[in-house]
């Protein structure tokens, strides 16, 4: 705990009421202090300490920066600013604070622990390195440390390593359990969840409330899919604690899929008053129909990013045959977005183009994967390098356009992309909106998925293809014959259905569906959550909704094969809004199954409206909520009507441009080439549409 140094009464009641636990009595007697004419560098240093501790990160921050302007190089102003700067996530801002106190004071543990903190944080593997040599020198064998050190072989995927290391410190430091849980954490991060949880219950046992414990056991509940047990584990870390901020995109994600909706409001309003900003921007996709919002969330995530370098250094190589082309993703499995590409990368013309997958995801050892291992011409597997070596081996390929299908989904495409790797960046497929940051130049979208008037909300230049943006792969239903019977789905009835990740599935969605339901009588609702809370969350809400639990059905994840003959069961596949069906949708027609759309303003919004269009059906385009429920009940109503349609939809697909892939492959290519005529030309990237190309 820090103790002021300086001979001041008033201060000293400070620190004792701060010691006393009465926080707020301690913030009025300091800030007392500084009303007098003098006031001591330490009532600021203590004013701040007490603001950060307690929310106020703002005016901790100022109150530690300017105790820095009157007193710079002192160790306790720079390791509470570092702390204040790791909690606004600002961490490059805390390195020279660090390191100029380091070099006043370069036996200060406190402070090399912290300035390796940060380094970890904005990717400075070599700075963190020299830092721990500097502080083994004057404190060899240091727990804290040699923690730091299994932490860094863990943030580089040396998993071997950091083990070895940690079951070395756990054995030589039995009474320090923060090497049993860096072990647990290593376990959670290779796939052993389950041995994790094992490790980490003694430790939780003997002390509840010890955070790195709490957040490496949450790390496996979430793995574990136990969201129950992930949010109540979240729920014990203190807000202030940065280890909470750690987890929030991640608890998001969790009250999304788990369909915990008060819960993720309530963080919403609570994340926007503590940090003065809109959120992930992936969560807003999910929550709202407003591209603008879309791109303040995106610009806000991503202004970490570094500028673009002049156009002069990132100009397209001219004078080679075949095109350069990278596609970075983590989802070469099975995945999606993976099974989507298949189609692409199998009929790219390799007499003009050299395509390159690069991948930093899992290898599942599914059919996708091993397919991307041979499909492209070169396959590299970036998921265990570090950063420089990823940006590194990119940059050797001498790519002329890298394409990224991550967006701001998962992953960490966004450290490569970050460092410009091609002349050329482009987003694509995985994230329907803007990334917002020039680290790309553009993304590629469609005439109906993003019209003329949402072109201003787009930071990249935006390349629209004249049919459809999504690549579509040919459905190859399993040899399983199926009966309604077997999935406990009602023989005489209209079947809804939605197989739409259960994270687009919002409180106001249920409430329409419930709508239709109770306006459809026999009709029952069939969906796919896969996580027990999120059933039981979306069961609890048509019940009070009127919706009686057996007119709810839950479907479980099946392979891709089996999935798609099943879709031959439902009647109506019933579209979410604001964030539309993609793959599903276009699973769902291939396989005949009419699928009822309604679109919004933002990209996430229109692309199912997009596909069904595309198909020839624009009659399943709802105009707003009561055409959606209008619609779906006269579907719902009409059975024999639906099976015509169910005929005339599956009829549509032999010839459909939706399921061409060489056609899609034709308006892709002459996107390429035009992005990379543009760059050789010494142009900047403009917007532009790629003309309807029908031979």
């Amino acid at each position: 705990m820090y103790r002021p140094s300086d001979d001041n009464a008033l201060l000293d009641k400070a620190f004792a009421l701060h010691q006393a636990g009465d926080w707020q009595a301690a913030l009025g007697a300091c800030r007392a202090v500084l009303t007098q004419r003098k006031p001591p560098v330490d009532a600021l240093i203590l004013a701040g300490i007490l603001e950060l501790q307690h929310g106020s990160l703002d005016k901790g921050l100022a109150d530690l920066q300017t105790a820095w302007k009157r007193s710079p190089g002192h160790p306790d102003v720079a390791l509470n600013l570092g702390v204040a700067y790791g909690r606004l996530r600002r961490h490059a801002d805390a390195l020279p604070v660090l390191r100029e106190a380091l070099a006043h004071d370069p036996r200060n543990l406190g402070l090399v622990v912290n300035l390796a903190r940060a380094e970890m944080q904005v990717g400075d593997l070599a700075g963190v390195e020299k830092t721990l040599m500097t502080g083994f020198q004057a404190y060899p064998n240091h727990p804290a440390l040699l923690l730091l050190s299994i932490q860094v072989l863990n943030g580089r995927s040396l998993f071997p390593e950091a083990e070895q290391l940690a079951l070395t410190c756990q054995a030589n430091f039995p009474d320090v359990p923060d090497f049993t849980v860096e072990l647990a954490a290593i376990d959670a991060e290779t796939g052993k969840s389950k041995r994790a949880r094992e490790l980490l219950q003694p430790i939780l046992a003997k002390d509840p409330d010890f955070v790195p414990a709490i957040a490496a056991a949450a790390h496996a509940a979430y793995n574990l899919k136990d969201y129950a047990e992930f949010l109540e584990l979240h729920g014990r870390i203190p807000r202030h604690d940065p280890l909470y901020q750690k987890f929030d995109r991640v608890t998001v994600a969790v009250e999304l899929v788990a369909c915990e909706w008060q819960r993720m409001w309530d963080q919403f309003d609570r994340d926007k008053a503590r940090r003065g900003t809109l959120y992930d921007p992936f969560v807003m996709t999910h929550l709202v129909d407003d591209p603008a919002l879309v791109l303040a969330a995106a610009n806000w995530t991503t202004r970490k990013f570094p500028p673009r370098p002049r156009l002069a250094q990132r100009r397209a190589a001219a004078g080679r045959d075949r095109l350069r082309i990278g596609y970075l993703s983590s989802d070469f499995r099975r995945h999606p977005v993976g099974f989507l590409m298949t189609e692409l990368i199998a009929r790219h013309d390799r007499a003009r183009f050299e395509v390159f997958g690069l991948s930093f995801g899992e290898d599942d050892g599914s059919p996708q994967r091993r397919f991307y291992e041979t499909g492209f011409d070169q396959f590299l597997d970036l998921a265990k390098a570090d950063r420089d070596k990823a940006i590194a081996a990119v940059r050797a390929l001498d790519l002329d356009i890298l394409i990224d299908l991550n967006g701001h989904t998962a992953g960490r495409s966004g450290d490569i992309i970050a460092a410009y790797p091609a002349p050329i960046q482009v987003t694509w497929l995985g994230y329907p909106g803007t990334f917002g940051s020039q680290v790309f130049d553009y993304t590629i979208a469609d005439l109906f998925t993003v019209p003329n008037v949402h072109l201003p909300q787009f930071s990249e230049k935006v390349v629209r293809l004249p049919e459809t943006y999504q690549v579509n792969a040919p459905r190859v239903p399993s040899d399983r014959v199926m009966t309604r019977a077997e999935f406990g789905l009602p023989g005489d009835q209209t079947v809804f259905c939605s197989f739409n990740d259960p994270r687009k599935i919002e409180r106001e969605m249920v409430r329409t569906w419930s709508e239709i339901l109770a306006k459809v009588p026999g009709s029952v609702m069939w969906l796919y959550v896969g996580n027990d809370l999120g059933e039981a969350n979306i069961a609890k809400a048509f019940a009070e909704d009127g919706i009686a639990a057996e007119r709810v059905i839950f479907a479980k994840s099946l392979s891709f094969g089996d999935h798609f003959r099943r879709l031959e069961l439902p009647d109506l596949f019933l579209d979410t809004y604001p964030y539309s069906g993609h793959t599903t949708c276009s699973d769902a027609l291939a396989m005949g199954l009419p699928v009822l759309t309604l679109p919004g303003k933002s990209m996430g919004s229109r692309v199912a409206a997009s596909l069904v269009t595309l198909h020839g059906f624009p009659d399943l385009v709802a105009a707003d909520r009561a055409d959606y429920v209008a619609r779906a009940v006269a579907f719902g109503s009409d059975r024999a009507a639906l099976k015509d349609l169910r005929q005339r939809i599956s009829a549509a697909v032999p010839t459909s441009k939706l399921f061409d892939g060489a056609r899609f492959t034709r308006h892709m290519e002459k996107a390429f080439e035009t992005m990379v005529a543009i760059s050789r030309a010494g142009q900047p990237p403009r917007a532009f549409d790629v003309p309807l190309i029908e031979a």
